[in-house]
């Protein structure tokens, strides 16, 4: 499946998710107008952040690129998707990167619980 925009990319993802688990791991360093401007596109999908403590995201960024600027971390995107799906939406999960490096197994038990999927511990 190609997709050339925002729309058709919910689109894909709609058909993949009909027959499997589908996980998309989103980066904010660009807006998405398209999102905010129709939530009601974005409700039948399980929101998840993993977030990470800001001095360690920001330091990590800087030492990718020196020229970072503040909009590139996306921290104010970052705000703006979590208010959209908090108030229009539903509550979105919010894990710590700091508790899954600490407690793996767990974190990930409890997020598989949280959004029905079984969880299949390492053997």
């Amino acid at each position: 499946m190609l997709a050339r925009s925002e729309r058709e990319l919910l689109g894909c993802l709609a058909d993949l998710s009909r027959d499997r688990p589908v996980f998309v791991k989103e980066v904010l360093d660009y807006r998405y107008g398209y999102l905010l401007d129709h939530p009601a596109e974005i409700a039948w999908i399980t929101h998840t952040f993993l977030v990470r403590d800001p001095r360690q995201a920001i330091s990590s960024h800087y030492a990718v690129k020196p020229t970072v600027t503040c909009p590139e971390i996306g921290y104010e995107r970052l705000h703006e998707l979590f208010q959209l799906i908090w108030s229009a939406l539903h509550q979105p999960l919010v894990i710590r990167a700091e508790d899954l490096v600490r407690e793996p197994a767990a974190v990930v038990a409890a997020y598989c619980a949280a959004v029905g999927l079984p969880f299949l511990p390492t053997r």
